[in-house]
């Protein structure tokens, strides 16, 4: 485009989660995908400060020839202090391109976390694969109250496991797991993870693990992230409150002043404070 000499041509930039709502929306839902992140295709990412994707051989993937990028960039918000980020994504041209990659990208249950405060809850899905298809790589993604995250092969067997939000497992199989059944149950993956919103080994209340509203950034609090307390995060810690303010009632004794309404339930939404819960991976297609 002439206009932009030597540049390239951009939108304005725009504070939102994950581009939701913003630009012209691509058409149809893919197997598993929430339609609040409906794309054409994902190109890159990564959920720790370095990440490499090196596929199997002979397998490659694909970018567009042309269309509209969304550059959603953002970082784990553990601090209020202001500060930059660099992001990079490198791609590398395939040698070898026989078997163009399919990305598993299922949000169909993203924000299906809703621990009570101080207790933990473990929730699963299902996502039925392709006939044909040639898994070769698993992943998860979670926030902080994801404890530990695993998915089952359609016999029950165990295929991964996870107990790091920020840095989960990118598990490999080679040669890859074929699923070839015309039986959808027999081309079914179950993965769950287990979410800890304040609950210690004794089943004590934890308040610094508890999701707390006034560690919610602003930003996440005006959209998805919102929480209402409805514990008491200090004083008579896990007692009940009713909202913001209503931190009286979570005081020890009358008078004392040292209780605070602060504790919230789980909700889902774009801080790390808030949770999310999806399964990641790749395989290729070998038609029967």
């Amino acid at each position: 485009m002439t206009s932009c000499g030597d540049g390239f041509c951009t939108s304005q930039i725009k504070n939102s989660f994950a581009c939701v709502g913003f630009g012209p929306p691509a058409e149809g839902v893919e197997n598993g995908e929430n339609p609040l992140f409906r794309t054409r295709s994902r190109i890159g990412g990564a959920q720790s400060p370095q990440s490499h994707n090196a596929f199997i051989d002979g397998v490659f993937a694909q970018v567009p020839m042309r269309g509209i990028l969304y550059w959603n960039s953002h970082a784990f918000n553990l601090t209020d202090e202001d500060a930059t980020l660099h992001a990079r994504i490198n791609y590398s041209f395939a040698t070898d391109p026989r078997l163009p990659v399919v990305e598993i990208f299922d949000t169909s249950r993203i924000f299906a976390p809703d621990a009570a405060p101080f207790t933990t809850q473990t929730i699963c899905n299902d996502h039925v694969l392709d006939q044909g298809t040639r898994l070769f790589g698993l992943a998860s993604h979670t926030h902080k109250h994801g404890r530990h995250f695993t998915i089952y092969a359609p016999d029950g067997s165990l295929l991964y496991e996870s107990f790091t939000y920020n840095d989960p497992v990118d598990l490999t199989f080679d040669p890859p797991l074929a699923f070839d059944s015309p039986d959808p149950a027999q081309r079914t993956l179950r993965y769950c993870s287990l979410y800890n919103n304040g609950e210690n080994a004794d089943g004590s209340p934890n308040p610094d693990v508890v999701t707390r509203r006034s560690r919610i950034p602003s930003s996440a609090a005006q959209t998805l992230g919102q929480c209402r307390p409805v514990a008491c995060a200090e004083g008579k810690i896990g007692a009940p409150c009713s909202s913001v303010g209503d931190d009286r009632v979570c005081d020890t004794a009358p008078g004392e002043n040292d209780g605070w309404c602060d504790a919230c339930k789980l909700t889902g939404g774009e801080s790390t404070e808030n949770e999310m819960f999806v399964l990641n991976g790749w395989y290729y297609l070998e038609k029967p």
